[in-house]
């Protein structure tokens, strides 16, 4: 792409661009403030290309984020298309730093602490493979999520830029990809690896190796050898979301949720339905551990929460 927003342009009347995250060929990822809004922080998407053929993408694409609903998943705040034809899309930001960054400082997260919210992600992903296409994420990470003070995951990246030539971040991401993303296909059971991948990085504190490596016989070392107290059955769940060959993984996030369930003995949904089988516009459902009073007081929070979003 050509020159970036300078820091303090303005768009729209209110949205300020406070610096770049990301910069590819076509556009733009922008970190900026929403000057009449109640939102801190804001993330602004730009496209460079004025054609009426990008238009129309950019106006499809808008609306499909806009009608997810689920509290893990991007909010669309706001699109618009400049006179000069570029395009911006506007969602919420977060203060918080991504989980990548809070590994890199504090090492991995214990198995409870992690598995409170993990289910909410796992529903996160089932709702963006529920819709019609299904939405695939493909690049599912430590660094694309963000936890927030009130223990909601929040599933970044859907927004981002490709085509950026940072070899940098592209390397950090090779551990998280299914073995069929590096030859161009991907399809649910993709995702599954990265939640896979992404639960092992937070419950040991590294990533695996890629699976690239892996192919060429680089091993997998076991979580719990990294990590004794790691469970048997959630290790158990991480090395088949994590296997290979896509046939011998989960066919998606509600089966691994339903294996966390019989392996660790966790209460999750409330008694809804697993998330494959959600409907588009899922209530928030709390993952907790049975039997604990701590988990009590988190789902209760929950309950409150969602109470407070009719």
């Amino acid at each position: 792409m050509g020159d970036t927003l300078a820091p303090g342009t303005v768009l729209r009347g209110r949205y300020v661009i406070e610096s770049p995250i990301q910069v590819g060929r076509f556009g733009a990822l922008y970190r900026g403030s929403d000057t009449l809004g109640a939102a801190r922080v804001v993330l602004i998407r730009e496209h460079a290309d004025p054609s009426p053929e990008a238009q129309a993408r950019f106006w499809e694409e808008a609306a499909l984020l806009a009608g997810l609903d689920h509290p893990s998943l991007p909010v669309v705040l706001d699109s618009f298309v400049e006179p000069s034809g570029r395009q911006y899309l506007v969602v919420l930001g977060y203060v918080e730093p991504h989980l990548g960054l809070v590994l890199a400082q504090k090492g991995a997260l214990a198995e409870g602490e992690a598995l409170v919210w993990f289910g909410r992600l796992l529903g996160a992903v089932a709702h963006l493979h529920a819709q019609q296409p299904p939405i695939l994420h493909g690049h599912i990470s430590p660094g694309r999520i963000v936890l927030t003070a009130d223990g909601t995951p929040h599933l970044m990246g859907l927004i981002d830029v490709e085509d950026t030539g940072d070899a940098g971040a592209a390397q950090e991401e090779m551990p998280f990809l299914a073995p069929e993303q590096r030859e161009g296909r991907a399809d649910e059971r993709s995702d599954v690896y990265g939640l896979g991948a992404t639960l092992y990085a937070l419950l040991t504190g590294s990533a695996p190796p890629d699976a690239r490596a892996r192919a060429a016989g680089a091993a997998l070392k076991p979580p719990r050898e990294a990590v004794k107290a790691i469970s048997p059955q959630v290790e158990a769940v991480i090395l088949q979301a994590m296997a290979l060959d896509p046939d011998e993984r989960f066919a998606g996030p509600g089966q691994m949720l339903q294996a966390l369930e019989r392996g660790a003995a966790l209460s999750v949904w409330h008694g809804a339905a697993a998330p494959d089988r959600i409907p588009h516009s899922p209530s928030w459902h709390v993952l907790a551990l049975a039997g604990v009073s701590v988990a009590a007081l988190l789902a209760a929070g929950a309950l409150l929460w969602h109470s407070t979003q009719r």
